[in-house]
């Protein structure tokens, strides 16, 4: 089975947990460490500032769901997924995922849309998280093309979103690429 499920609220982050941390202040710490991102592909803008990423990190780091996952032994993972439209423009998802004994091979998958400040929202990295802690593949979309969190500036991102309200086939059809660039992973389950 894939799900839609759409970011409520605006956040800022990143998914800090790529590998098995086994203590939560650790992890605490590498999040908080990134402030709000620097606005480059190396570190995105994940904030609207940072003191707003320590709240969202503050209630991520209290997570029960990933808290739990992790104290298992799972082993969170992250990785691009990139794909492109018929012209050819990038867009710049992220899957995420757990890997642990609780895991079957077969797994179903969730696609997470982003709000207006785009797929760079540390609420949607957390979101993405705490649902591979259930055991799903998890795609955060990209409908905008942004690659650097340029969508928290509103100069940059509402010539970008506003083709989108304006043509809900476009729209459709850049949902239509994130659910196929989804149902290329190896870890998802096509029949869930």
């Amino acid at each position: 089975m894939l799900a839609l499920l759409c970011s409520t609220g605006l956040a800022a982050g990143l998914l800090v947990t790529t590998a098995r941390l086994g203590r939560r202040a650790r992890r605490c710490a590498a999040v908080l460490s990134t402030g709000c991102g620097a606005g480059t592909v190396e570190s995105p803008r994940v904030a609207r500032d940072s003191a707003w990423a320590a709240a969202i990190v503050e209630a991520w780091c209290a997570d029960e769901g990933i808290n739990a996952s992790l104290a298992r032994g799972d082993t969170h993972r992250r990785e691009p997924a990139t794909y492109l439209d018929e012209d050819g423009v990038a867009f710049h998802g992220e899957l995420v995922w757990a890997e642990g004994r609780g895991f079957g091979r077969s797994r179903s998958g969730v696609v997470l849309v982003h709000t207006a400040v785009g797929p760079r929202d540390m609420m949607l990295q957390w979101r993405a998280q705490s649902l591979a802690a259930l055991g799903h593949v998890v795609l955060i979309a990209d409908l905008l093309g942004d690659e650097t969190g340029a969508a928290w500036e509103a100069e940059w991102a509402a010539p970008r979103r506003a083709p989108l309200v304006a043509d809900r086939d476009l729209t459709r059809s850049r949902m239509r690429l994130a659910l196929d660039a989804l149902r290329s992973s190896v870890r998802l389950d096509r029949d869930r």
